[in-house]
């Protein structure tokens, strides 16, 4: 089942009351393994690549926020269906671009590299088509100057599960790409772009089965 009955809420009352809530020894709160649907939502920031190699933090531009559907027809290893967007904080564009808002159906796959108790490591492998909005996503519409192209990433993920909920924090590397039929201006020069961003993201993922 996805949700923990009454039984397993009790034990875990129990267990925040003799301090071990984070690791309750009911066998309901167990880490989910196995075939299962798992539902994600993730928040974080990104920046150019090139600025890791500097000595300062790379500049958060914006807010990504990933909502993922991930189905394991095995124990290790999930197929990952979802949307990616990114939205400029005062209009900050998305790295290597003037788009303020990026939107991205993203397709992937996610493997469990190692596991160790409720602690586990997987990486991850996503791709897909994007919409590139040059403007407030509020102002959109047949007038408003957009952008078709793609985005590919990869990640390392951490967790920590208890029952079917898990904690999890990514870093990661990606890339995207376009055009658009209206130039736009991008470092004095109008056309197609491309760029290379890293960054990090936090949330919670739900686990049913």
């Amino acid at each position: 089942t996805g949700a923990p009955g009454q039984d397993g809420l009790e034990s875990l009352a129990r267990g925040a009351l003799a301090g071990t809530w984070l690791d309750p020894q009911d066998p309901e709160w167990a880490p989910r393994r196995g075939a299962r649907l798992e539902l994600s939502a993730l928040v974080g920031g990104e920046g150019a690549f090139e600025a890791l190699q500097s000595d300062t933090l790379p500049t958060i531009g914006g807010v990504v926020l990933n909502l993922l559907g991930r189905y394991y027809p095995v124990d290790r290893l999930a197929i990952v269906l979802g949307v990616r967007g990114y939205g400029g904080l005062d209009g900050v564009p998305a790295t290597g671009t003037t788009a303020s808002t990026v939107v991205s159906a993203i397709t992937g796959v996610r493997y469990d590299l190692v596991r160790e108790g409720r602690f586990s490591l997987l990486w991850d492998l996503y791709s897909g088509p994007s919409l590139y909005l040059f403007g407030d996503i509020g102002q959109f519409s047949s007038t408003s100057a957009f952008a078709i192209g793609g985005e590919m990433g990869t990640a390392l993920a951490f967790r920590y599960s208890i029952g079917p909920f898990t904690g999890e924090a990514r870093g990661l590397v990606g890339g995207r790409a376009g055009a658009t039929a209206n130039p736009f201006q991008r470092a004095n020069a109008a056309g197609p772009f491309s760029a290379v961003y890293a960054g990090v993201d936090v949330g919670g993922t739900w686990s049913f089965r």
